[in-house]
């Protein structure tokens, strides 16, 4: 998969609901597209900062160096790749794992697949959840990043049932603010802030 820099690491506000902003990619028509995300590796964690804490985030903890966490990166770039090109998710999937080898340990690799599958098999029953929460910004015209973190997160929201919902809000808004524009982390964590509120039988129990 292609790489790109990542952006600086910025806090997350709750109230926040603005998208980042799309990098020119110089496509015809002027269309903006986000930058893309490279591969995944081991950063320390950011410090906290009083009043700038995702949405829920007490009560849960984001480890960058953890499976579930690797293999939301992976599953991210894979989505982000069959938003942005003309390639089947089978071939980038199977080029994810021919490219890493032994690098890419099976139970991370496993699980990407299978979040990046349900993401795109499961995509009319998501999107409507994310057009619900932001109306202003129609999917369509939001950065590819942020689309691609968004659908992710709402998949885990919804189908992903034994994952603590803090946990995927945090994570979201970290690999947002890795990998996405100077707003992307406020803007993902308003909107999923959002959802979980929408979200029949709310997992805000959990």
């Amino acid at each position: 998969m292609s790489e790109a820099p990542e952006a600086n690491d910025q806090s997350a506000s709750s109230d926040a609901t603005e998208p980042s902003e799309p990098v020119s990619s110089g496509a015809p028509g002027g269309e903006t597209v986000s930058q893309t995300p490279r591969k995944p590796k081991t950063r320390r964690s950011s410090r906290s900062r009083a009043g700038k804490r995702p949405v829920n985030r007490e009560g849960a903890r984001v480890d960058r160096g953890g499976l579930r966490h690797q293999a939301r990166i992976f599953a991210m770039q894979s989505l982000f790749e069959l938003d942005m090109t003309e390639h089947d998710l089978p071939e980038i999937l199977t080029r994810l794992t021919d490219e890493e080898g032994d690098d890419l340990p099976q139970p991370i690799a496993d699980h990407a697949i299978r979040l990046a599958r349900g993401v795109h098999e499961r995509l009319a029953e998501i999107d409507p959840y994310i057009t619900d929460a932001a109306p202003a910004f129609p999917i369509p015209q939001l950065a590819s990043i942020d689309r691609s973190v968004l659908r992710l997160a709402v998949y885990e929201l919804l189908f992903e049932r034994d994952v603590p919902y803090r946990a995927v809000i945090n994570e979201a808004v970290e690999i947002a603010k890795r990998f996405g524009g100077p707003s992307s982390g406020r803007f993902v964590n308003g909107v999923l802030g959002t959802i979980v509120d929408r979200i029949p039988d709310s997992p805000s129990s959990r």
